[in-house]
C-alpha cells in the first residue's frame, strides 16, 4: 500500500481465501451478516465437499489435490509446474449443477471447466467450448442447469508470477446447484415494477413458493426506495438500482443474492424545457424540479435561522456568513426568525430523517430555504448555495426545489503526512476544502518510513506529540496534541470526520528506532515490530491509551485507523494481533479500520469483523472476500485512488473516474450497486517520494484538488447518464477552491490587463491597478526616477 516497491507490481501472487466457504458468483452474490469472530462452517451447498478427487499431479507431496475439498482455507493443491495440468472431482453420483467456485492461491492465466459421467468423455461447460480468462481471487464460473458426476479443471496457460511461472494453485474447488434460487431471482427481477403513487414494492406476481423467502438486500438510493420497501415518490422520474436476496427456508445456509434490478419510480412532477434547468454544483444533486426565475442576493438580504434551532444553527450559520462574504464582498447579517424575499433561510425539520444525516431539502423561491433534520444536513445546503452564487457574477440562485443526499455514507481523502509533513494551517484548509464539496472523511496518516532519510538524518517520522514516549514525535515536524485536537473539532463544525491512523506492526521503523527492543533484530528488517512479544503490543497499547483515554482526549472523533498491513511476520500471530487492536479499539467505544490483506494473510486465527475493511490492492485483500466475512469496506483502490507523486499518478485519472468509476468498483472486481457493505471511497494521497525530490504543499495541492473534485461528484451523486465529462471540467474551474481556503492561490483582478498589483508611486503607494493592494513604505522614500516617480531603498530594515 505504502512501499513503493509494491505500488510498481501489478502482477503479484493473488493467494485467494475464504474462511467460510460460500456460494459466490460474479454477478449473484450471498450474503454473510454476522459480526463475530469468522469460524470454518462448511456449507452442505458445496457439492465438492469431501469428496474423491484426482490430479494430474502435485507439486510436492503437502499440496496434495485432496486439501482443495477439505473446506479450509488454509490448505491448497498445487500442480507441477507445466502448462495443461489438470484435477477433477468426483461428485459420486450424477448431479444437477450450475456453478464452479474456484478459491485461487496461484491462479491460471487460462483455463477451462469440464464435466463428464464417465471420467473418459468431458464436455465443456461453455456451449462456445470457451476458455476462461483468469482474474484470479475469488473466481465463479456460472453455466446453464446441467447434470454430471465428474467436474474438472483443466488448465490451458499458467501466469507468471513476478516473472516466475509456477503451477497452478487453490485453496478450494468448489461446485453448487443454484437453480431454484435462480428461478425466482428471475422471477422477481421480471415481476418488480414501481407505478405512479405505489408506496410499497411488490413482487407477488413472481409468485415466490412458499418454501422460500425473498427479502431486499440493498437500495443505492434509500431515500426514495428504503430496505424495508417502502416507496418514497420522488421529486422527478428517478431510477434505483435494488438487491434482492432469496432464502431457501429449509435449509436457510443456501442464500443467493441477485444482481443489481433497476426500477424506475414515477417522480411527483415532470421537469419541462421552460422551467430552469438544473444548477451547476460539485457534486451534483440528486434531484431537481425547476421553476422559473431567479433568486437574487443582495445588500440587504439576511441569513435567517429559524429561532427554535439557534444553539443547533449558530455555527453553520457564522461558517456561511463568512464564506458568503469571501465569495461576494458582502458582510450579511445573521437574524433569528421568519425569512422574507431576498433571505439564506436555514432551519432544523425532524420529520427529514428519511433524507438521512447528510440530506435536505434546497427550495429556492423569493428566499432560499435549507432544511434537513439536522445541522450537517443544512450545512451541505448552504454548500450548495455558494457554489451556485460564486458562478453568478450576479449573485443568483435559480428558483426550482432539491432533494439532494449522498450515494455513499463514507466519501474520504488520505494524506500521508508521515513522510511529507504539512502545517495544520494546510490541514485546516483541506477540511474547508473537503466540506466545500460535501466530503465528510478526513484520514491523517501519521507514521511511516523513508527510503531517502529526512535532512535530519532519520529515516521514519511521527508526527504526533506523546507523552507517555518523550521525543518520539518528530523533531523535523510534528502537531502537538491541542493541534491535532483543535482539527477534529473544527471537523465537526464542517461536517468532517478526522480518522487518525496510527500504522502498525509494519510501516513502524519510527517505532523500532525509539526502542529496539520493540523489534526482532535478527530479521534484519526494522520497519516491522515483533507482535510476538508481548511488551511490544503493550507498547502500541499505550500508545493509543495516551491518545483516546482520561478527561482530555486528543482522539474525539468516532474512527481511527490502525493500519496492519504489509507485515513480514509470523501470518498466524499477526493475524492475532490484528484481532487483539480490533477488539481494543472497540473497546474504547471507537470503530476500527483497516487496510485489506487478508487475502495475502491467509489463515485460520479468527480475526473480529467488527471493523472497517480499506481495499487498495485485490492481491493482498479482496473485496468480495471482505463483505463476504462480514467488513464493511472503504474503496481504496490504489490503481485509481491513489497518488505517489513523482513515483507514479501524479494525479487521479480524472475522465476514467468520472466516466467508469464509483466506490463498488475496482480493477477486477465490481460489486453491485447499492451493497450495504460497500460503504464509499477514499482518495490517497502517498509521499513515498515527494520530500527528497522537492514537492512543496502546493505542489500536492494541485494534484489533489481536481482528484478531489472527481471523487466527491463519483461517491455523492454517482454516474449520470445525462451529463458529460466536458460539463464537469467548465464546472469545476468555476468552483474550485473552497471559501476563506485559496490554496491555488488565485486572485480575482478588476482590470483588462489581469493586472494584480500596479504601483505608479504617484500617490504614494496606491495600487493603480484597482484591486486595492496599496503598499506601505519603510525606510524607503518615493523620488524621481530616470521616467517618471520611483523609489530609493535606505537600507537596512526596510520594505
Amino acid at each position: 500500500m505504502k512501499k513503493i516497491f509494491l505500488k510498481a507490481i501489478s502482477t503479484m501472487l493473488v493467494l485467494a481465501m475464504m474462511l467460510t466457504p460460500v456460494a459466490q458468483p460474479a454477478a449473484v452474490h450471498a450474503q454473510t451478516t454476522s459480526k463475530q469472530a469468522v469460524k470454518e462452517v462448511p456449507l452442505q451447498t458445496n457439492l465438492a465437499l469431501h469428496k474423491k478427487v484426482v490430479a494430474s499431479g502435485n507439486e510436492v507431496d503437502a499440496l496434495k489435490p485432496e486439501l482443495a475439498v477439505d473446506g479450509k482455507g488454509n490448505t491448497r493443491w498445487s500442480s507441477p509446474y507445466k502448462d495443461d495440468q489438470w484435477f477433477y472431482v468426483d461428485l459420486g453420483a450424477k448431479m444437477d449443477i450450475d456453478r464452479v467456485v474456484i478459491r485461487w492461491q496461484t491462479p491460471a492465466e487460462s483455463y477451462k471447466i469440464l464435466v463428464s459421467d464417465d471420467a473418459k468423455r468431458w464436455k465443456n461447460v461453455k456451449a462456445d467450448g470457451g476458455v476462461i480468462k483468469s482474474k484470479g481471487g475469488v473466481e465463479t464460473v456460472d453455466f446453464p442447469l446441467l447434470k454430471a458426476r465428474y467436474v474438472k479443471f483443466q488448465g490451458v496457460k499458467r501466469a507468471p508470477v513476478e516473472g516466475t511461472l509456477y503451477g497452478y494453485s487453490f485453496y478450494e474447488f468448489e461446485v453448487y446447484q443454484l437453480h431454484d434460487l435462480r428461478t425466482i431471482v428471475d422471477n422477481v427481477t421480471a415481476a418488480l415494477k414501481v407505478n405512479a403513487g405505489q408506496t410499497k414494492l411488490d413482487w407477488s406476481a413472481a409468485h415466490v413458493p412458499e418454501d422460500y423467502e425473498v427479502t431486499l438486500y440493498g437500495s443505492d438510493r434509500l431515500p426514495v426506495i428504503d430496505l424495508e420497501g417502502d416507496i418514497r415518490e420522488p421529486l422527478v422520474d428517478a431510477k434505483v438500482n435494488l438487491i434482492i436476496q432469496v432464502t431457501d427456508k429449509k435449509n436457510p445456509i443456501r442464500k443467493l443474492l441477485s444482481d443489481n434490478i433497476t426500477v424506475l419510480v414515477p417522480g411527483q412532477h415532470k421537469q419541462t424545457s421552460d422551467r430552469n434547468s438544473e444548477p451547476d454544483v460539485i457534486p451534483s444533486l440528486r434531484e431537481w424540479y425547476g421553476g422559473k426565475g431567479n433568486y437574487s442576493l443582495t445588500e440587504s438580504s439576511r441569513i435567517v435561522v429559524n429561532a427554535k434551532d439557534h444553539e443547533i444553527l449558530q455555527n453553520a450559520a457564522e461558517l456561511t456568513r463568512q464564506d458568503l462574504q469571501d465569495i461576494t464582498g458582502l458582510d450579511i447579517k445573521i437574524e433569528y426568525g421568519e425569512p422574507k424575499k431576498g433571505d439564506l433561510f436555514i432551519a432544523i425539520d425532524p420529520s427529514l430523517t428519511w433524507l438521512g444525516d447528510e440530506g435536505n431539502l434546497f427550495k429556492v423561491d423569493e428566499y432560499v430555504s435549507m432544511t434537513s433534520s439536522t445541522a450537517q444536513g443544512v450545512f451541505f445546503g448552504t454548500r450548495t448555495a455558494l457554489q451556485i452564487i460564486k458562478q453568478h457574477p450576479d449573485r443568483t440562485i435559480p428558483r426550482g426545489e432539491s432533494r439532494d443526499y449522498p450515494k455513499y455514507e463514507q466519501r474520504g481523502l488520505m494524506i500521508d503526512v508521515a513522510r511529507k509533513f504539512y502545517t495544520i494551517d494546510f490541514l485546516q484548509s483541506y477540511v474547508k476544502l473537503l466540506s466545500w464539496y460535501k466530503m465528510n472523511t478526513f484520514q491523517i496518516h501519521l507514521n511511516d518510513s523513508v527510503g531517502t532519510p529526512f535532512k535530519d538524518g532519520t529515516r521514519a517520522a511521527f508526527r504526533l506529540e506523546s507523552s507517555t514516549y518523550p521525543g518520539l514525535a518528530s523533531p523535523n515536524g510534528h502537531y502537538t496534541k491541542q493541534e491535532f485536537k483543535d482539527l477534529q473539532l473544527m471537523g465537526k463544525e464542517y461536517g468532517v470526520n478526522i480518522i487518525p491512523e496510527i500504522d502498525t506492526p509494519g510501516h513502524s521503523r519510527v517505532f523500532t528506532s525509539y526502542n529496539p527492543s520493540l523489534g526482532n533484530p535478527s530479521t534484519g528488517d526494522d520497519n516491522m515490530l515483533d507482535v510476538s512479544k508481548p511488551e511490544t503490543v503493550q507498547f502500541v497499547k499505550s500508545l493509543l491509551d495516551e491518545y483516546l483515554d482520561g478527561n482530555d482526549p486528543t482522539f474525539i472523533g468516532p474512527d481511527i485507523n490502525i493500519g496492519t498491513d504489509e507485515y513480514n511476520g509470523d501470518t498466524e500471530v499477526f493475524r492475532g494481533y490484528m484481532d487483539t487492536l480490533i477488539k481494543y479499539i472497540n473497546s474504547k467505544g471507537k470503530h476500527p479500520h483497516l487496510w485489506g490483506g487478508l487475502t495475502h494473510y491467509n489463515g485460520v486465527t479468527p480475526i473480529s469483523t467488527d471493523a472497517t475493511m480499506d481495499i487498495w490492492h485485490e492481491p493482498y485483500g479482496a473485496p468480495q472476500q471482505a463483505v463476504d466475512l462480514g467488513y464493511d469496506v472503504i474503496n481504496a483502490q490504489n490503481t485509481y485512488m491513489y497518488i505517489v507523486p513523482t513515483v507514479y499518478g501524479n494525479y487521479l485519472n480524472t475522465q476514467l473516474l468520472y466516466n467508469e468509476w464509483e466506490p463498488v468498483k475496482w480493477e477486477t472486481t465490481t460489486l453491485p450497486l447499492g451493497h450495504p457493505h460497500v460503504k464509499g471511497g477514499m482518495f490517497c494521497l502517498w509521499n513515498d517520494a515527494s520530500e527528497v525530490n522537492g514537492l512543496s504543499m502546493d505542489d500536492s495541492h494541485d494534484r489533489m484538488l481536481p482528484g478531489v473534485q472527481v471523487v466527491a461528484e463519483k461517491m455523492w451523486t454517482g454516474t449520470r447518464e445525462d451529463r458529460s465529462f466536458e460539463r464537469f471540467e467548465q464546472r469545476k474551474k468555476k468552483i474550485g477552491d473552497a471559501p476563506t481556503a485559496n490554496l491555488s492561490h488565485k486572485v480575482a483582478v478588476n482590470n483588462e490587463d489581469n493586472s494584480v498589483i500596479q504601483y505608479l508611486f504617484e500617490k504614494e503607494f496606491e495600487d493603480a491597478s484597482g484591486n486595492h493592494y496599496d503598499g506601505k513604505g519603510v525606510n524607503v522614500d518615493i523620488t524621481q526616477g530616470k521616467y517618471e516617480n520611483g523609489v530609493r531603498l535606505n537600507g537596512e530594515e526596510l520594505y
